[in-house]
C-alpha cells in the first residue's frame, strides 16, 4: 500500500515514481524502454549481481532490479537511501540492497564481486574518477558508464587532462565536495584503459555526454 502522507513526510523528491496510475514526486523519472537501461540489458542480459554507483532515491534501481538477479545501490546521502528503502517497501521488491558508502573514498572490494557495475552519472562529481574507475574493473569484468567529459582542458590533474568544475555539496544530486574533475575526451579513453578497461564499445557519443 502507497502512503501519500509518509511519501510526503521524506521530501522533497528528486525522483518521479508512479503508484496506482498516480505520478508522485520530483521532475526525474526512469522509463522502463530507458536507453540507458535497454543498452545495460541488451550487453548483460544474464548479470545476476549488479553493482549500481550513485542510486539516489532508487530511480534507476528497481526498473534494472526487474531485469536482473540482485542489485546492490550505492550512495552517500542519507537521506536518499530513506526514500529508496521507501520505495522497496512500497513496491514489496526483494532483490535490491541499499548501502550507505561514500564511493569517492571507501573500498568496492568490501562489498563483494559483481557481474557488471552500472555508473551513470556519478563520475562527473568526482575529484578523481580515476581512483573509482580502478576500483570498478577489482570487482567486475563489465560496466555501463555514463558520464560528462570537456572539449578542451586548462589542467593536469593526477596526470589527466581536464578542467576543474564547482559543486555544491548542498546539492541534492552533486558531488559531495567543492569541485570535481572531468577529462578531455581522449583523457577518459586512457583513464579507463590505465584502470583496466581495454575493451571499449562506445554505445552513444553525444557532444559532451
Amino acid at each position: 500500500m502507497f502512503d501519500k502522507a509518509q511519501f510526503d513526510r521524506l521530501g522533497p523528491w528528486t525522483t518521479r515514481f508512479k503508484f496506482n496510475g498516480q505520478s508522485v514526486g520530483g521532475g526525474y523519472e526512469v522509463g522502463e524502454d530507458d536507453p540507458l537501461l535497454r543498452a545495460f540489458i541488451d550487453r548483460a542480459p544474464m548479470a545476476r549481481r549488479v553493482l549500481e554507483l550513485g542510486c539516489m532515491e532508487g530511480g534507476r534501481t528497481f526498473p534494472l532490479a526487474r531485469r536482473v538477479g540482485h542489485v546492490v545501490g550505492v550512495d552517500a546521502r542519507r537521506e536518499h537511501l530513506q526514500r529508496a528503502r521507501f520505495i522497496e517497501r512500497t513496491l514489496g521488491v526483494s532483490n535490491v540492497t541499499f548501502l550507505e558508502s561514500d564511493v569517492e573514498t571507501g573500498d568496492l572490494a568490501a562489498l563483494g564481486t559483481f557481474d557488471v557495475v552500472y555508473n551513470v552519472g556519478l563520475v562527473y562529481h568526482l575529484s578523481d574518477p580515476a581512483r573509482l574507475l580502478r576500483q570498478c574493473a577489482e570487482v567486475a569484468p563489465e560496466m555501463l558508464l555514463w558520464t560528462h567529459i570537456v572539449d578542451d582542458s586548462d589542467v593536469e590533474h593526477r596526470g589527466y587532462r581536464g578542467r576543474f568544475t564547482t559543486e555544491n555539496p548542498t546539492d541534492r544530486i552533486g558531488g559531495l565536495r567543492s569541485r570535481s574533475f572531468r577529462p578531455e575526451r581522449s583523457e577518459l579513453v586512457r583513464m579507463l584503459d590505465d584502470c583496466g578497461w581495454r575493451d571499449l564499445e562506445w554505445l552513444k557519443d553525444d557532444g559532451t555526454s
